[in-house]
Formats: C-alpha cells, structure tokens, sequence
C-alpha cells in the first residue's frame, strides 16, 4: 500500500503539472492574441482593430465597422464612432461649374444638410450647375418624393438663381424641373451683374477685422439700402428673393434674410434663415441665425432696415419670445416639421446692451482698429454729449465724452 500511495501521489503531482503547464500556454497565447488584435482598456471597452486598418498610436474603440470601410480614426473617448457628419465640402467640393467664380454657391451648413435626403442634394446640385450653364431644364432624381425645400435653399445660398428666372417661369410635373430666362442671350451678364454686387457690398469688409466686426460691417452696408416694398410698379404683388435684396435693396423679411445670409456666408460664416409664426396673428416673419464662435445668434435685418440701429443684431429666443414669435412656432425650412430649438440654443447674452436699449443712437459706426462700436445721434454726439461705446471682444459698455481718435 506504501507504493501504491507513492504512485498515486506521483500520478498527482505529474497530472497538476501538466495542468499548470497548459493553463501558462493558454495565458501566453491570450496575451499574444491581446497584443495583435488590441488589449481592454480599464472601462473594459475593447479595442481591437481590424488588421486591414493599420492603425498608428492609441488603440481606439470600434463597433464592427463595415468590411469595405476602414476603422475610424478619431472616435469620442467615451462612444463608439457614430457616421461622419453631412458638410458641404465632402458633398460639393467635386462640383464643377461652367463658368469661373469667386463666390461660393455650396456654403450650406451641416444643419441644413442633415435636413436633406441625398436625393435633395443631388437636384440640388444638378439645378446650381445647369443654371450656370445656362440650361433650362433638370431631371428630378428618381428616389425623391416631395422636395418643397429646394426653392428656399436655392434663396438662401445661391440667391443669384432667381436673378432671370421668375417664378412664374418654373413648371414641375415631378420628373423634370424646367425655367426659362428673361433674356437668354444675356443670361452670363445678369450672372455677372450679381456678383458684382456682391463683391460691392463685402468691399468695406476688413480682412483683419476680427469676424464679428466683418459681418456688422456688411449688416450695415446691407441695411442702410433696404426699403420694405412687396409691390411692382404697377402696385401689383411680385414675389421677390433674396437676389431683389441684394440687387435693389427692395423685398420683405425674407428677401433681406436670404440677402444677408447669402452675403455672410461668402465671409465664410455658418449661417442660414429661420421663421417664426407670431401668436396673435399668426404673421410669418424670418431672419438670420449665424454662428459666432461656439455661440450661435440671432440677427433680423428687416427690423434693422436703414442702418442707423442695432437693436436686432445679437438678440437671442427670449428677446424673439417676447416679440410674439415664441420658439415653439420658430422653425428651420418650409412648415413647421423642424423646429428650430431642437437644432440650437440662442441664449447668449453677450449683445444685450445693443438690444435693451443701452447703446442706441441715430447712427453708429464700426472702429476696425480697435474692434467696438461707436454710437452717436446724427449730429456726432450723444444727447448727453458722450459717446457709447460696445466692445465686440469683450462685451464691455461705456461711456466716452469726444470721438475717439485712433
């Protein structure tokens, strides 16, 4: 019995040997296969790779990404890479024009992108490079249903398309969108006249102005020439756009909205036009919401009309709530699907002292050098004889008893 213990024993001992010996096997080949394919980080999130996607540095988290498509390179931290947001210049930047030009006819921001189905940027697209090649016609693409956006979004960031083309002119029976021109023979000229105009209004824009100080700039060019005008000669009603603002100075809230929005955007400036609906009446009015750094910002051209006030330059949704057009029936694009609050916040109160009344004047003027704004009556000073004086850098306002000199 002696032996047979010490045999078992033996037995024991060889077979806990082996044991340890393949479980230190199993654990070499995990760390192996830990250092290919990527280790867990302390949130246990893994990070492998896929190896088709040679990744440089830190290992990064993926969620099975497609297998025709590499693995993100930047993911957030804290998420799993989502799709790549919608921006113009991945979805325009190969769009080929037939004649040269310095203004930029595809600066639609991600917000209005993400609003539009490819089918929407692709007759996009198709009706900006036919008109510019003076062609009179487009097929709407198969895959798009109703497209009621594509007239507002042609307003807003290529205004110039409506410069020969009356409303009355454009027939659509849902596979091909057709126009005309006033004068055919002079449709490249009118494209001309346009741009001229444009290049005019941006001309006193400063290039090293701070952008703040180049889009008041261009707020005040454009508002001292508008008048609020719906009628023809004739007194009858003329559906004008955002070119009419731009070109005459003539139109109504949407009109200077698109004008000035499109103007902007040329700066390079994140902008688009919104509208609201006023509770008691149920009048419709739109204007401009720009981004300013990582704020965005209200700015309303029509009720800033002859360029001596900025009481609606920088307001926010509580100042427009008040105004009668609460946010609940302000929205992004034709109806009242998208509503504005739900795409950003307009809460800001940087330009109060322009909107509640602390800086006013019949006349303001923009000090480039030194990045503020100047506020006097019309005759150079203020009724209490100083000058007020808002700081587009700081927001600070006071008082100043002479005009500075620079």
């Amino acid at each position: 019995m002696k032996n047979g213990k010490t045999y078992i024993g033996k037995t024991v001992k060889a077979a806990i040997s082996l044991l340890l010996a393949f479980v230190f096997a199993a654990a070499v080949f995990a760390s192996a296969c830990s250092a290919k394919n990527g280790e867990k980080t302390e949130e246990g999130r893994n990070t492998a790779v896929p190896a088709s996607a040679e990744p440089t540095g830190t290992p990064f988290a993926q969620t099975e990404p497609p297998a025709t498509e590499p693995a993100e390179t930047e993911p957030a931290a804290t998420e799993a890479p989502t799709q790549k947001p919608r921006t113009a210049e991945a979805l325009f930047g190969d769009v080929v024009l037939a004649r040269q030009t310095d203004l930029n006819y595809f600066a639609i921001p991600d917000i209005i992108l993400s609003l539009m189905t490819d089918a929407d940027i692709e007759l996009y697209k198709r009706m900006v490079t036919a008109f510019m090649a003076g062609e009179t016609s487009v097929e709407v693409p198969a895959e798009l249903g109703e497209y009621p956006n594509i007239y507002r979004v042609l307003d807003m960031y290529c205004p110039v398309f409506f410069i020969d083309v009356d409303d009355t002119k454009i027939t659509d029976d849902g596979r091909t969108i057709s126009w005309s021109y006033a004068d055919p023979a002079a449709h490249g000229s009118a494209i001309d006249r346009f741009e001229a105009k444009v290049r005019e209004h941006l001309s006193s824009v400063v290039e090293s102005d701070i952008e703040l100080a180049k889009i008041l700039t261009v707020y005040k060019d454009f508002t001292s020439g508008l008048t609020y005008n719906e009628e023809t000669a004739n007194g009858g009603f003329r559906y004008r756009h955002g070119v009419n603002a731009i070109m005459e100075g003539l139109g109504v809230c949407w009109c200077f909205a698109r004008g000035f929005n499109f103007l902007i955007c040329q700066l390079g400036v994140t902008s688009l036009t919104i509208h609201g609906i006023r509770e008691w009446d149920n009048a419709v009015h739109e204007w401009v919401v720009f981004k300013d750094g990582g704020e965005w910002r209200y700015c309303d051209p029509t009720w800033d009309i002859g360029g001596h006030s900025l009481n609606y330059f920088g307001f926010t949704m509580k100042v427009r709530d008040n105004n009668g057009f609460p946010r609940s029936h302000v929205t992004v694009l034709e109806g009242t699907k998208y509503k504005a609050s739900d795409y950003f916040k307009v809460s800001d109160p940087f330009f109060a002292p322009l909107y509640t009344g602390a800086c006013y004047g019949g006349h303001y003027e923009i000090d480039h050098e030194n990045s503020r704004i100047l506020f006097s009556d019309d005759y150079g000073y203020t009724s209490s004889g100083k000058w007020r004086v808002f700081e587009l850098l700081t927001g600070n306002f006071y008082l100043l008893d002479e005009y500075p000199e620079n």
